[in-house]
């Protein structure tokens, strides 16, 4: 069975490396550009993980990771970045 996995970024070409890569390796991919375009698609279909960026405008990833906490606890999340440090790390698994 193929994993439904879920890739924001608001940078379309890192979204279709990501989801190209993932779907190589036998998974099914939709993107999002932003935290709110997740959301919604979240509210209309089910996936098994999502990949999301930290830094996005409007609603950043530590954003979409505490809401999709509230709704879908049990969604692993997977957050990249390019700007990581120990603390936004804390900071996200907190």
């Amino acid at each position: 069975m193929k994993a439904r996995v879920l890739i924001v970024d608001d940078q379309e070409r890192m979204a279709e490396v990501i989801a190209t890569a993932l779907a190589a390796a036998g998974n099914e991919c939709e993107t999002a550009r932003d935290g709110v375009a997740a959301l919604k698609l979240l509210d209309e279909r089910s996936f098994d993980a999502m990949v999301t960026d930290w830094k996005m405008p409007q609603m950043d990833g530590l954003e979409l990771l505490r809401q999709v906490k509230l709704k879908l606890p049990q969604l692993p999340v997977i957050m990249i970045t390019a700007y990581g440090s120990v603390s936004s790390a804390v900071a996200a698994i907190a």
